[in-house]
């Protein structure tokens, strides 16, 4: 089953859901596929995400894993990240380290919302 985390960096998000973390939701199953644009109109839309942990912590999750970067001028690289997806299906990343070789790319910070179907990342933002 593909996977879809969309991004779109234009602002910031209001999170006002009660939802709960799919039953049996397995987010290092597969390779997630990002679409996604930044302020300066530059598509990141070849780029994937892969969860490789996904541990419970009380009725959270802690994640870790690494975005595989190609952005449409050439920059690309791998940033690795430590998380939370939290039980209203809110999901925090850190990236803490870029793993060479990489070009014009940045550790950054990400938010987002785990759609209830459990097969997409929605509302993206970065700081």
């Amino acid at each position: 089953m593909k996977k879809y985390l969309f991004i779109f960096f234009a602002g910031f998000f209001c999170i006002n859901q009660a939802n709960a973390i799919p039953v049996g939701f397995d987010a290092t199953d597969g390779i997630w596929n990002i679409s996604a644009t930044d302020f300066s109109g530059l598509s990141w839309d070849e780029s994937t995400l892969k969860f490789e942990s996904q541990i419970a912590d009380g009725s959270n999750f802690l994640l870790g894993g690494y975005f595989n970067w190609i952005g449409s001028n050439g920059a690309y690289g791998r940033e690795n990240f430590t998380g939370t997806l939290f039980s209203d299906n809110s999901i925090q990343l850190s990236g803490f380290e870029l793993v060479a070789p990489t070009s014009g790319i940045l550790t950054g910070n990400y938010f987002a919302i785990l759609a209830d179907s459990g097969t997409e990342i929605i509302n993206g933002s970065w700081d």
